[in-house]
């Protein structure tokens, strides 16, 4: 009895948990949401006199211009360390934390950039440079956009122009850095931040032999070519909406473990009133008479059922 009581009370302490997450998500995810919802709201009034076919590029250019000016006069003001970070990004890391206190360097900015295009609607990735013998010593951020992966660097606002104005593509860039270098407006950005020296799209040694083993199985199936484009950084961007949705889909598993252990009992409280209303039935029992002679007698049985949960069904001759 004290087993079954202990595993109630543990049901409706996850059960209450749960409901709480689905909520505390729920609100966090929309408040992020409103929150980059305001920032495209605005970019779109500044170009509301551009022409529709001007405004794809535009938009993209605004987003990179508008990351760099919110999150570097963030980044003036407070000016934390990472050992000033709060519990509550340590455990649920927010995309939007850059925008908070302007923390995130590069990262930080490309994460925030990708977040405001993704929820307009563009196909982003996160670019890590190779800087010297290792990658990852620089993200940007690549957006698909005309048939073509252009880059744009939000730490420094560079968006690598052609001659005419126009973003360029990563590949482009990497060919013509001599050309792009050149044109390259804020004198902090660093010479080894260099394109022509390689780029990725995906750390698949982050997780060991889990992630690699990934990478090398997605060869197999999809080809080198295709494994080396995937960028999987902006799937894990919302971290919010993936919290909510991983809670929701816990609830719906605990709602359906209840409903169904419901109708289990009042399954089984059904079958012991159908059978306690049964009539009494009789079988014959073997006994041996006063001369040792085997005869029969009639036995009258009728099976009862317990209606309690978890009691075993007794059968009781009368």
């Amino acid at each position: 009895m004290n087993s079954i009581r202990f595993r109630h009370r543990l049901f409706y302490l996850i059960l209450g948990l749960t409901i709480g997450s689905v909520a505390f998500f729920g609100m966090e995810a929309e408040n992020e949401h409103n929150f980059i919802d305001r920032i495209i709201e605005r970019i779109d009034a500044d170009m509301s006199t551009l022409d529709p076919s001007d405004r794809s590029e535009a938009f993209v250019k605004e987003a990179v211009h508008y990351t760099n000016f919110l999150l570097k006069r963030r980044s003036n003001i407070f000016n934390s360390t990472a050992d000033e970070i709060p519990w509550k990004q340590k455990l649920f890391p927010s995309t939007l934390r850059a925008s908070i206190d302007g923390q995130g360097s590069c990262g930080g900015y490309s994460n925030f950039l990708m977040t405001i295009l993704k929820r307009k609607g563009y196909s982003v990735k996160a670019c890590q440079l190779k800087v010297g013998d290792a990658y990852g010593g620089h993200q940007t951020v690549c957006v698909a956009l005309a048939g073509k992966l252009v880059v744009v660097d939000p730490l420094f606002e560079e968006m690598f122009l052609d001659e005419n104005g126009h973003l360029s593509d990563i590949n482009e860039v990497g060919r013509r850095w001599t050309f792009y270098s050149s044109r390259i407006a804020d004198p902090s950005y660093r010479s080894d931040y260099t394109y022509e020296n390689g780029f990725r799209f995906t750390n698949w040694d982050k997780f060991g032999g889990f992630s690699r083993g990934i990478y090398r199985l997605l060869i197999l199936v999809k080809g080198k070519e295709w494994t080396d484009q995937v960028s999987l950084r902006p799937f894990f961007l919302d971290v919010f909406s993936i919290y909510f949705f991983l809670s929701v889909t816990t609830l719906f598993i605990l709602v359906i473990y209840r409903i169904r252990k419901k109708l289990r009992i009042a399954f089984i409280r059904w079958d012991v009133r159908r059978l306690q209303q049964a009539p009494a039935f009789s079988e014959p029992e073997a006994v041996q008479n006063e001369s040792g002679s085997a005869i029969f007698r009639t036995v009258s049985k009728k099976a009862q059922l317990l209606p309690r949960d978890g009691e075993a069904v007794k059968v009781k001759s009368e």
